[in-house]
């Protein structure tokens, strides 16, 4: 509810602004919220905000920090998760980890208007139970997160999908598709190409999901 949770040069946005503040145990409106609740009409937009996030709530399963098939950020995502977020959005990238939570978010098809990957990543459903992805480069077995991955029973591991990236349609949130384990035996190091024709060193696995995708869902993200 206060902004602790963002990175210091995001926080700098929301400081002039911010309503609560968490001292010790007890989370307090801040002394500027307080005043702009004294003005009659704010406080009615105040109140029908609360009221269209509470219907909205209903959508969602309270006793789980995420929801299966419902949409998020990925910084979003993290903070549901308490997970540690000292980065830009951005600059999560495909995946992070921690807090005992290893968060992988997907862009099935990147199209023509996506400029930032380095290397053409082959992510992939082979069924509706079964993902195939790979680690950012260079990374070899020996990298921190593929050691743990292969070693993942204390870790939950989350599955973030959308279906394409475009700039006109400026999609920004990923369908959540629940957890999932690795297949050890699947987990191999290999070479691929990046778009300046350099060689570099990935690893490719595997994932069962727990959940199986629903059909609806799974053709909608993936046209199958």
């Amino acid at each position: 509810m206060d902004s602790s949770f963002y990175v210091s040069t995001v926080r700098a946005n929301y400081d002039n602004i911010q309503l609560f503040i968490i001292n010790g145990t007890r989370l307090e409106m801040t002394h500027s919220f307080r005043d702009m609740m004294k003005h009659e009409y704010f406080f009615k937009l105040v109140v029908d905000t609360l009221m269209v996030g509470l219907n909205n709530a209903w959508e969602f399963d309270s006793t789980k920090a995420l929801t299966l098939y419902k949409r998020y950020r990925r910084k979003d995502a993290l903070r549901a998760l308490n997970m540690v977020f000292n980065q830009n959005e951005q600059s999560i990238g495909g995946y992070t980890y921690s807090n005992n939570h290893f968060v992988i978010f997907i862009t099935l098809d990147k199209g023509e208007d996506f400029k930032a990957a380095q290397m053409v990543y082959e992510d992939e459903f082979l069924d509706p139970t079964r993902f195939k992805w790979f680690t950012k480069s260079p990374r070899t077995i020996d990298s921190p997160e593929v050691k743990l991955l292969k070693s993942s029973e204390d870790w939950n591991i989350h599955l973030f999908v959308k279906r394409r990236y475009s700039k006109k349609d400026n999609e920004i949130d990923f369908y959540y598709l629940g957890e999932m384990t690795p297949d050890i035996k699947t987990i191999r190091q290999l070479q691929k190409m990046t778009t300046q024709g350099i060689k570099r060193n990935v690893v490719e696995m595997e994932f069962n999901l727990k959940d199986t995708v629903e059909p609806n869902m799974y053709e909608f993200l993936t046209g199958e």
